[in-house]
């Protein structure tokens, strides 16, 4: 079992132009630009996307762990992450996050028992707890 706490570290580091390099010990650098709504270039992460994917891929990353703890035989999760980015008064914020997960799971699982672990799942998602707007989570589950 992990102990806690745990420290995560990420350094970013610029120049007056161009991109953001970050990085994390081990890790290949990621360059990160405004989006291009932003006046940003468009074909480099973002930030609002790499929110988005920390977002999704903390859920499947979850999903995996409970169900594996569960014993559900699933085959596919794949999850579409998407916010919307408004403004409240002064300030630029997200405003809402939502969730489209679609489950593949086993002929042999039960469809409440995947529903079930996708709730606890969601339930359990480290990221989506530190996000000041609950996200909303979508499923649909089809048998193989």
């Amino acid at each position: 079992m992990a102990k806690f706490p745990q420290d995560y570290v990420v350094t970013a580091s610029a120049i007056v132009d161009g991109s953001v390099d970050t990085q994390a010990e081990g890790k290949p650098p990621l360059a990160v630009a405004p989006p291009k709504t932003f006046g940003g270039p468009g074909d480099i992460w973002s930030p609002e996307e790499l929110l988005l994917a920390a977002l999704a891929d903390c859920f499947i990353l979850t999903f995996r762990a409970v169900a594996s703890s569960s014993g559900l035989a699933w085959q596919h999760i794949s999850c579409r992450a998407t916010g919307v980015l408004d403004r409240d008064g002064s300030a630029i914020l997200f405003t809402g996050f939502n969730l489209d997960c679609e489950l593949k799971i086993s002929d042999q699982a039960r469809e409440s028992d995947a529903a079930s672990v996708l709730d606890r799942a969601k339930q359990g998602c480290f990221v989506s707890r530190a996000l000041a707007v609950e996200p909303t989570v979508h499923t649909a589950i089809a048998s193989a």
